[in-house]
């Protein structure tokens, strides 16, 4: 019995927080980490009463993670769907923000591998059990891509203007390359990748060691590794290098007025169709959905996604004879698995394959779960694969 009360005496001391703080949150995505974030500290608190989500490592954190994702059911013992799988992650992330004063970035961050996956395993389950297909994206059909090129080049009809077609080309070129490509469920990474691409003093022209030219988003020091069938490098810090494509990325900066606001490097085309503004930029919602608004300018065969620049920049770099572990280095994907998921998704445009990766690119580091039940033990071996990716 007193563990109970030191149970809830625990959790009720958690969400007295100044009305100052919770103010900052909106009262829908209030009620979500109230909800889940309550949920998780019941959870641990039920584990180990001593346990201070303050303060214990994160490798601590992403173990009860794990395991509570494990557990998750609705109250009419059903499995949650993936939409609801990520905003109960949502919701404990800003939990521990904004009740617990302790930023977490859980989604993509390596110490919460193993429980992003653990999520990922719940919504395949949930796509199995339900009959349903949880959604992922393919790349540009070929046809299309020689539509796109048309589109950049003037060559295809259309009424657009020079100063449009060439901002939709470079930035199109940008996404391609470097892979940026944001969504509209951003996360603090991809916001400051979305920064770099509006700011055109983040584009710089270099050249390398061997005397090509070469672009890139940020400062490139370093070691890199020469990928040049794909036309783009990536350095041992991170950085890519973009080396074809520069003359369409040059006329495009060329037409730019010498100011723009916020030194934007994509201002709004003119209504005049002349020059581009001064004073408005492209917007986040161009950004966004910057693939649907080109799929209906060039009259590609579908609108397509941001994301599916990423995927047919995937398929291209295989197609030019790069090997699973290599289109990892350029992508920045995690692991060789992810690049082969991808191929996998394009196999029904292009017959493409990718080398084996290495074991040590799939490891997953077994940590003890002594706190937790057979059942959940016997689970953690099994192989995580899931076409809907929560890291």
């Amino acid at each position: 019995m007193s563990s109970v009360k030191q149970q809830t005496g625990a959790t009720e001391n958690l969400v007295r927080v100044s009305a100052e703080m919770l103010s900052t949150v909106a009262p829908s995505s209030r009620e979500q980490m109230i909800e889940h974030g309550t949920r998780f500290v019941q959870f641990v608190h039920s584990k180990n009463t001593k346990v201070d989500l303050r303060t214990i490592d994160e490798r601590a954190v992403n173990e009860y993670l794990r395991f509570f994702y494990f557990t998750l059911r609705t109250k009419q013992d059903k499995l949650y769907s993936p939409s609801s799988l990520i905003c109960i992650r949502a919701g404990i992330q800003r939990y521990f923000d904004v009740v617990l004063g302790r930023p977490l970035i859980l989604p993509g961050n390596p110490v919460f591998m193993t429980s992003n996956r653990m999520l990922g395993q719940r919504a395949r389950e949930y796509a199995s059990s339900s009959g349903s297909s949880v959604r992922h994206y393919a790349p540009m059909l070929h046809a299309d891509r020689q539509l796109l090129e048309d589109y950049f080049n003037g060559s295809s009809a259309g009424g657009y203007s020079m100063e449009e077609r060439l901002q939709d080309g470079a930035l199109f070129a940008l996404f391609y390359h470097f892979g940026c490509t944001p969504s509209q469920h951003q996360q603090r990474h991809n916001q400051q990748a979305q920064q770099k691409l509006i700011r055109r003093d983040h584009l710089v022209f270099s050249i390398d060691e061997e005397g090509r030219e070469f672009a890139t988003l940020e400062q490139d020091e370093g070691f890199y590794t020469d990928l040049t069938p794909g036309g783009t490098s990536r350095n041992a810090c991170g950085s890519v290098r973009m080396y074809t494509g520069l003359e369409q990325l040059k006329s495009y900066i060329n037409l730019l007025p010498e100011f723009t606001n916020d030194n934007s490097l994509f201002p709004k085309p003119a209504r005049n169709g002349r020059g581009y503004s001064t004073s408005i930029n492209r917007g986040i919602n161009y950004m966004q959905n910057f693939m649907r608004y080109v799929s209906k300018k060039a009259r590609l065969s579908k609108l397509y996604s941001n994301h599916c620049i990423r995927l047919t920049r995937i398929r291209d770099l295989s197609q030019s004879g790069l090997s699973a572990n290599e289109i990892r280095l350029v992508t920045g994907l995690k692991c060789s698995k992810s690049v082969r998921r991808c191929l996998k998704w394009s196999s029904a445009d292009a017959a493409v394959t990718a080398a084996s990766p290495s074991s040590a690119a799939n490891a997953v580091e077994d940590i003890p779960v002594d706190d937790f039940g057979e059942e959940f033990q016997a689970g953690i071996g099994m192989e995580f694969q899931t076409d809907f990716e929560m890291e």
